[in-house]
């Protein structure tokens, strides 16, 4: 009897502890929906501010890669983020950003 006893004391336990869970990812399935909506914003902006800077880049016959650009915008993504990601973790997110960017200006 004291088996059923116990096992009957660690029953609500795990109900309660899945349904704190699953409260606790559906709060976070809605953090990172609104995070992705405004991260598409910004790369949908970005994207067409690179354009224009492609257009005047190849306007005025200046190349497409500007390495010392290319280390600040780095640099201030590694600055913000590198601390709540990782610094490695926010270099890769930045070259990824960057990459895009610069298709965009090959294509203007």
């Amino acid at each position: 009897m004291k088996k059923k006893s116990k096992s009957l004391k660690s029953a609500p336990k795990k109900t309660s502890a899945k349904s704190g869970l699953a409260q606790l990812r559906k709060e976070i399935s809605s953090l990172d929906k609104s995070f992705l909506d405004v991260f598409r914003h910004y790369l949908k902006r970005r994207e067409a501010l690179a354009k224009s800077v492609g257009q005047i880049k190849k306007s005025a016959a200046m190349p497409i890669k500007d390495r010392q650009v290319e280390v600040d915008v780095q640099g201030r993504f590694v600055k913000a983020i590198g601390k709540l990601l990782d610094e490695t973790v926010a270099a890769k997110l930045a070259k990824a950003v960057l990459k895009a960017s610069r298709h965009q200006q090959e294509k203007a």
